[in-house]
């Protein structure tokens, strides 16, 4: 009763000819046949016909290993020669096959559809990332040129207004900045391509330098800006100092631009504290307009903010905050707030931290108006945007080096041939043959000492493995768009190791 009843096939099949002796009624329902009709008929000719051979070579292999249980999947084709797919549970006894066949068709497509859906994602994760590379170089250059164009125009004669409109510009570019920046942030933890890196770093120093540089942007609102540090904090810790600082940097600059009056205030303190560790809680209070309850939840999520017309009154993208609690989450920490509407709001988050030696102190920071001037240096330097070109050419020839400036990387190649470099600054995305293929053709088909000319790649490239990437094609370090003057002069000459091509300024 329970084998007529059964929703599977049983069968008994002779283990010589592969017979079926006996077959239930499940057959019909399955795949179509009669149960009368199969009686004596090979069980082989159940499969797809593509497949027979391969099902006879199964079933004797159970024979010869005379095994008692066996399971294995395969296709079988009904009476209307649709296809299926089953699972076979046989075992041998007695010269016989004992077989229980389930149709698992239904859970077949669906690890299909999950091997579809995982591809697919893998290959909408290799595109996004494609995607965003580009636009990593295509914003990033612009915003290089306007940077550094507005850098140019600082040192030419400027009357009080015109020094007003390049203020603005430069608030304006670095905004513009800040929008990609933060874009490409949540980008690349979607990637999981985000590093902390922790190193011993000054807390006390970092929280002041913060507090600093909010400080004039407070005064202008009227706001009294507090910063409490307890004085059991430790001041040298193993932190990321970058990470830390954008999460204050977030957290301080939204509490002071959703606070019209009263106060906002950074307060640090140790929670607990053990051998060679610190747990601290740092605390972002501010008497501002407040978030609903309804809507705490969601100003952690991208492009979101507490109400419709944030944007319009206050301005941002509503990224600050969910990058806030990837960064936080990612440091190991934890994430909370607490606020009602029209009083004000309190951000905090905890993390545990490693108590480090004492840090190393760090050369004071001068700004100086005018970089060092280099003596008997060219320079090539393949740049397609010609902005880039324009700033770059005017920048090194400030510093007294001979510019030759290319467009692509063919002829950079030509012109290396032919003329003798100290140096070589390449963009890595070039139309045709891109900086990449540039460097490793300088590396593997030139003589020396052409090989071996030092290769500075200007790249716009926002995850590490492009930066790797130029590493590997051979070239020797690696400035991101957009960078300070004094950076670039600083890798030049560090490459340039041979003093005679500096000048003192003394």
């Amino acid at each position: 009763m329970a084998v007529n009843n059964s929703s599977e096939i049983v069968c008994v099949v002779d283990a010589g000819d592969y017979a079926i002796k006996t077959i239930n009624p499940a057959v019909e329902k399955m795949l179509g046949y009669s149960q009368l009709e199969l009686l004596g008929r090979c069980i082989t000719d159940f499969a797809v016909e593509s497949r027979r051979i391969d099902f006879r070579v199964k079933l004797a292999g159970i024979v010869k290993g005379r095994l008692a249980y066996a399971v294995f999947e395969f296709e079988f084709a009904r009476y209307n020669k649709s296809m299926l797919w089953v699972e076979c549970r046989v075992g041998y006894q007695n010269k016989t096959l004992l077989l229980n066949i389930r149709d698992i068709s239904d859970l077949k497509n669906y690890q299909d559809q999950l091997v579809k859906s995982k591809t697919d994602a893998r290959q909408g994760k290799k595109v996004k990332e494609s995607l965003l590379a580009v636009m990593s170089h295509e914003l990033r250059t612009p915003v290089n040129g306007i940077i550094g164009l507005t850098s140019l125009l600082r040192k030419t004669q400027l009357d009080e207004q015109q020094v007003n409109m390049i203020d603005l510009m430069d608030v304006s570019s670095q905004s513009l900045l800040g929008v990609i920046n933060d874009v490409l942030d949540i980008a690349k933890m979607d990637a999981g391509k985000f590093n902390i890196v922790r190193s011993a770093n000054n807390v006390h120093d970092l929280l002041r330098s913060v507090y600093g540089l909010l400080k004039y942007k407070a005064d202008e609102n009227g706001l009294e800006f507090l910063l409490k540090i307890a004085p059991e904090v430790p001041v040298n810790l193993m932190v990321d100092p970058l990470r830390l600082n954008q999460v204050l940097m977030n957290l301080l600059s939204n509490a002071i631009k959703f606070t019209e009056r009263g106060f906002v205030k950074l307060e640090v303190c140790v929670l607990q504290k053990n051998e060679g560790q610190v747990q601290l809680k740092f605390i972002v209070e501010d008497s501002g307009i407040g978030i609903p309850e309804s809507k705490l939840s969601g100003v952690f999520d991208s492009f979101e903010q507490a109400e419709e017309d944030t944007a319009a009154k206050y301005g941002g993208t509503g990224l600050g905050l969910s990058i806030v609690k990837r960064l936080v989450e990612l440091k190991g920490g934890e994430l909370a707030v607490y606020s009602q509407p029209g009083k004000g709001s309190i951000f905090s988050f905890t993390n545990w931290y490693t108590i480090a030696d004492q840090t190393k102190e760090k050369a004071a920071f001068t700004t100086e108006k005018v970089l060092a001037p280099f003596e008997n240096l060219r320079l090539l330097v393949a740049e397609d945007n010609m902005v880039n070109q324009f700033m770059l050419s005017k920048m090194l020839k400030d510093w007294n080096i001979e510019v030759d400036m290319v467009d692509n990387g063919q002829t950079a190649l030509d012109k290396l041939r032919v003329n003798y470099y100290d140096l070589v600054l390449m963009d890595t995305h070039m139309p045709g043959m891109d900086g990449y293929e540039v460097a490793k053709s300088i590396r593997n088909d030139f003589n020396e000492p052409k090989r071996s000319i030092p290769i500075i790649s200007l790249s716009a490239a926002s995850f590490d493995y492009e930066q790797e990437e130029a590493l590997l094609a051979g070239m020797n370090d690696v400035i991101s768009k957009p960078f300070p003057p004094h950076e670039l002069h600083r890798k030049i000459k560090k490459l340039l190791k041979n003093s005679e091509h500096v000048k003192s300024l003394v």
